[in-house]
């Protein structure tokens, strides 16, 4: 019987290896399309991710600013200002948000193309002045890498107007929590 199989000499036929080769570049086909769609996934879930960080980054440093403050400026710069003795800035200038002439976040550092922070005053609440603030992040085809974040935050201690209706730019002056 050993015999008969090693001497066989039909071997293949065209259709059976056109069938199986048919087969196999299905099959690698699919396997590759499905490691290509896990990779995109996951770099796109590591960029959103990365945004997201940025933009708790900024927002939080937006609150440690606004807390306790006295006083409150909004304007529209072109350069980073000079920081006066107690004074906070926090503005966004050539897509790089700087807090006291450091950048605290950019959009390069975001993996986004376009960053931008505004604030615009609400004097007119009856709970206190508000401050809205908002951070838009876009990708290199200028389309939104999330959704707008439109915040507040309210400044409950600001002793008078906040100055300025809008800008890029936040000048806080605190209120003196020492007591001295």
């Amino acid at each position: 019987m050993l015999k008969k199989i090693l001497n066989n000499k039909k071997g293949f036929t065209l259709v059976e290896v056109l069938v199986t080769v048919f087969v196999t570049v299905i099959i690698i086909g699919a396997a590759t399309s499905m490691v290509l769609y896990s990779y995109k996934s996951y770099h796109s879930a590591d960029k959103t991710t990365s945004v997201l960080n940025g933009v708790n980054s900024i927002t939080e440093a937006v609150r440690e600013i606004t807390f306790n403050a006295s006083e409150a400026e909004i304007t529209e710069v072109t350069a980073v200002p000079a920081v006066e003795s107690g004074t906070t800035i926090i503005c966004c200038i050539d897509n790089a948000v700087y807090m006291d002439n450091h950048i605290i976040q950019s959009a390069k550092g975001m993996n986004i193309s376009a960053l931008s922070l505004t604030f615009e005053a609400d004097n007119s609440s009856e709970n206190g002045k508000i401050l809205k603030y908002k951070i838009t992040a876009a990708d290199e085809n200028g389309e939104q890498a999330i959704e707008p974040q439109e915040l507040s935050a309210y400044l409950n201690n600001c002793l008078g107007d906040i100055e300025g209706t809008t800008g890029n730019c936040l000048k806080i002056k605190k209120t003196d929590v020492t007591g001295g």
